[in-house]
């Protein structure tokens, strides 16, 4: 998943490879740059050997016991191993200089393949390619890179030039054999001779030659050991040990894609742990995909166009414990604060009334017929002094804990980020001549939530001390819910998905270029940009998503605009020096520019 996706194997984000990862952490059990979620143990045990030869340097296979994936199923008891073909070659690198490098002759790959470690190590150019490369399961890797490489025998006068498209890894670790008691046997003129000296010692190879070059490398001469089913086969590259020893069949072979693909695939279920699909990212990642296949089964649109969802909640909302008297309690703790301030006072009083009038929070009746599950929100008043509407607004606080400590955040589904990110907006926002912006009027409170949930937004309110505390439910989606900024966003794109054949440009750009409820866009033109405009407006006002706040650094944009609509926040008025606050920069329409306050 995370190769398929493109993903740093390091830190899981997007747009780099682990080599460039620029993160402090590595895999906690193994300290490789690698997630500690992808790593991967296979318990086989390989016994030890301490053979040793300073002329292969650090690529020389080591004979310290490694892991490593087996190599055949035993139809008997008993242990046993075969050979494969592998050699020690040089290959040359980008300055001419000799690399010894273990190799590997496949007759059954259909390619041939070096790995990412080796490669880099040569540093020679590199061809963009891209080749899914699949191996015995039917596990599939892809191939983004190849490379020209020239192998040299260590023991012949023979040189090849291959293509090799690069791998994260070729094989690991090949399965070291121990040496009988009496020894192999190879005949003295032969030792010298071998295509790889290290032949029964566990080490990683960083090349494989494929079927097209197999055949063409071996040599008629073939002998035969005193080790049972042991032979020594004559190659260009020497002479190369192949058999098997210790067992009578073999059910079963792997090809060396399985070797590597050992590390990246799920075995078993009690490799699930290891992969992390219980971890917190993953879980993240499964619960974020249920909430977007429950927004696409329970939306709705009431008769008017607008909004009406379900709140997308968890199994684990029946474990919600009473919330009226935490509620209460920190209600009169701002009412107390209210009444030392009676500016602040006031607003809070007019945000309240403005709620109750506009129908986005209605009275709760006597519950003659109590609801299974109630969620009471405290409140507390947020100033926003560069707003131009609202200085105050009233934050619901759905993190606050219940009787069981579990709060309505805990229960409610987050949902993806559906929208693009705010460096790729601004970005686009820079390369057009003619550019527009604007912002949904209350875009949460124009979106209903079914009464069906409706309890699950319950407030105690009351204008006055003297008053009675009165029970309310919000009806719409409410700012502070894990899942409101979820909820309002997809509402839009759906929105542009629906568009999509009648008006594929603006469908696009309701798509790519809203960040949360602020538009940025533009065109080449005035003319463009005014047909936008009307088209973008047209289409959320469909849903009562009403856009206000036009701005544009075209007078003649600007007054097209304003005359389209009496509404004096409809369309902005901008002189020279002013400043439009979008997407938290200061932008100058008049001159286009944008500017960083210092704080």
């Amino acid at each position: 998943m995370v190769r398929t996706s493109q993903l740093c194997f390091n830190c899981l984000a997007p747009f780099h490879a682990s080599e460039n990862c620029k993160s402090k952490y590595t895999c906690l059990k193994c300290k490789q740059k690698h997630n500690t979620l992808l790593h991967y143990e296979n318990h086989t045990t390989i016994a030890s050997n301490n053979r040793n030869n300073d002329q292969f340097g650090d690529n020389t296979p080591t004979a310290s016991a490694q892991h490593s994936s087996n190599i055949a199923a035993l139809a008997t008891a008993g242990r046993g191993h075969v050979f494969l073909s592998t050699a020690s070659v040089l290959v040359a690198d980008n300055n001419g200089q000799l690399r010894i490098c273990r190799v590997i002759l496949d007759n059954g790959s259909q390619m041939n393949f070096v790995s990412k470690n080796f490669a880099k190590l040569l540093q020679l150019p590199r061809h963009k390619t891209m080749v899914p490369v699949s191996g015995i399961g039917a596990g599939q890797i892809q191939s983004v890179s190849c490379i020209s490489v020239k192998v040299t025998s260590r023991v012949k006068q023979f040189e090849v030039d291959l293509v090799c498209h690069v791998l994260p890894v070729v094989v690991d670790g090949l399965p070291n054999c121990p040496k009988p008691a009496s020894g192999w046997d190879i005949p003295e003129d032969l030792i010298p001779e071998l295509a790889d000296p290290f032949f029964d010692v566990s080490g990683k190879v960083d090349l494989l030659i494929g079927g097209g070059m197999f055949f063409d490398l071996f040599e008629p001469k073939r002998v035969r050991l005193p080790a049972r089913g042991v032979c020594l086969q004559d190659s260009k590259f020497g002479w190369v040990v192949t058999g098997e020893i210790g067992t009578t069949s073999l059910l079963a072979t792997c090809s060396i894609g399985q070797a590597y693909e050992d590390k990246f695939r799920i075995l078993c279920k009690d490799e699930l742990e290891a992969y992390g699909a219980s971890s917190k990212s993953n879980k993240k990642c499964i619960e974020e995909q249920r909430a977007l296949k429950h927004f696409e089964e329970t939306a709705n649109r009431d008769e008017t166009g607008r909004f009406v969802l379900r709140l997308p909640l968890k199994p684990e909302k029946c474990k919600l414990g009473s919330t009226l008297e935490m509620a209460t309690t920190r209600f009169l703790s701002v009412e107390r604060r209210l009444q030392k301030d009676e500016e602040l006072k006031m607003q809070y009083i007019n945000f309240m009334e403005e709620y109750l009038k506009m129908g986005h929070m209605k009275k709760v009746c006597q519950d003659l017929n109590p609801p299974e599950y109630v969620f009471y929100l405290p409140h507390h008043p947020i100033i926003k002094l560069s707003s131009l509407t609202t200085k105050l607004r009233v934050v619901f606080d759905a993190s606050a804990k219940s009787s069981s400590n579990i709060s309505l955040n805990d229960v409610l589904m987050c949902g993806p980020t559906v929208q693009e990110e705010l460096f790729s907006i601004l970005v686009r926002f820079r390369r057009y001549q003619f550019v527009i912006t604007a912002d949904i009027e209350k875009m949460f409170r124009q979106i209903n939530v079914a009464s069906e949930d409706q309890d699950f937004q319950r407030i105690v309110w009351r204008s006055q001390p003297d008053e009675a505390l009165q029970i309310y439910r919000l009806t719409t989606v409410t700012y502070g819910t894990t899942a409101a900024s979820f909820m309002a966003t997809n509402c839009s794109i759906s929105l542009a998905v629906g568009a999509r054949e009648s008006h594929p440009r603006v469908s696009r750009i309701i798509q790519r270029d809203f960040y949360m409820d602020d538009l940025m866009t533009g065109a080449d033109t005035t003319e463009e940009c005014c047909q936008l405009q009307q088209q973008i407006n047209m289409i959320l006002d469909s849903a009562k998503l009403p856009l206000r706040k036009w701005c544009s650094n075209s007078r003649s944009v600007l007054k097209h605009i304003g005359n389209s609509n009496t509404d004096p926040l409809f369309a902005l008025r901008i002189n020279a020096d002013d400043v439009v606050k979008s997407l938290g920069l200061s932008w100058k329409p008049e001159l286009d520019e944008f500017h960083f306050v210092n704080l």
